[in-house]
């Protein structure tokens, strides 16, 4: 069994902290860093830094490219990459402490065709076996069709494997037109796929479960709700987490690391209970952590014994 991630429009995400950021003004920077990123990418960083491993799958081009593939190499993560000619996009970060907010200005990357699509399936269909888990998470590239994530989703499905799918848009509800195993939105994500705003926990849980019944989603989702903590709900099963207070460094790969947990949860052959305390700890690990994901397991560990779990 094993761990892939899949990075359609990774990123070199760039950090950068000014006290008493200002629009129309100049503002000085007082920090700034660059780390490899694209959610699928986070995933890894943090089933590395939680003492598991993965392979991560990307599509990389020019200098940044080849910055995201030294990093990945450096970190011991293995890594397997399909090139473009134009550069990987850059992705800022204006994180102000002084008035505790995070921007963030995103690019939107290189634009491919659609036989670079073909090349995406058969690198994915090469390498996935039974039992493997497959993270399909992120944005796709410009050009790409929206159909590449279903086409994914079924490739793992017929080879046995497990699909955990983290998109946004048209993409998440396009996805789910080839049913993957869980998906892992936050609230406003499921508000934007229904169509709605929730107002209570039964409300969300009776969504993911006419999900479930019209075919669109086989196992479950977990759906992370900001300071009204978590939600797991299968067509049986509903827990519940209340967040967990804590000072807020970074909010760059929160949800991945719980998309992370999860996977090694399943991995790991872990209670439903366990796997909602894992990942909760995992995200509250990362946002309470400077600069790229390192949210140990020791650290992990210590918070999830404050992970309060009630079944709904």
């Amino acid at each position: 069994m094993l761990i892939l991630t899949v990075t359609l429009n990774p990123a070199v995400d760039k950090t950068i902290q000014v006290d008493d950021f200002t629009m129309n003004q100049v503002n000085r920077v007082r920090e700034a860093r660059s780390d490899a990123g694209g959610k699928g990418i986070n995933v890894s960083h943090a089933v590395k830094a939680m003492g598991h491993e993965s392979t991560s799958y990307a599509i990389i081009g020019g200098r940044m490219g080849k910055y995201i593939k030294n990093t990945m190499d450096a970190e011991g993560i293995a890594f397997k990459y399909l090139e473009v000619d134009q550069e990987t996009r850059t992705n800022l970060k204006v994180v102000d402490p002084v008035n505790g907010t995070h921007t963030d200005i995103n690019e939107a990357g290189p634009e491919v065709d659609a036989d670079f699509e073909q090349k995406v399936v058969e690198l994915i269909a090469g390498d996935i076996k039974s039992g493997d888990i497959l993270v399909l998470s992120g944005s796709i590239l410009p050009g790409m069709s929206l159909s590449l994530y279903p086409d994914l989703i079924r490739v793992a499905a017929s080879a046995g494997a497990v699909v955990i799918f983290d998109a946004d848009g048209s993409q998440l509800d396009e996805g789910l037109n080839a049913s993957p195993n869980i998906i892992k939105p936050n609230i406003d994500e499921l508000s934007r796929l229904s169509g709605k705003t929730f107002g209570s926990d039964s409300e969300v849980i009776e969504y993911i479960r006419c999900l479930i019944q019209d075919g669109k989603l086989k196992d479950g989702a977990l759906v992370s709700m900001g300071e009204a903590g978590a939600l797991w709900v299968t067509l049986k099963t509903a827990i519940r987490v209340k967040a967990i207070k804590t000072e807020v460094k970074s909010t760059v790969g929160a949800g991945d690391s719980m998309v992370a947990a999860l996977a090694i949860a399943l991995e790991s052959g872990l209670s439903e209970a366990e796997m909602l305390k894992l990942a909760t700890a995992a995200a509250v690990a990362r946002i309470s952590t400077e600069g790229p994901i390192q949210c140990s397991a020791e650290k992990i560990d210590e918070i999830s014994k404050r992970v309060v779990i009630e079944t709904l």
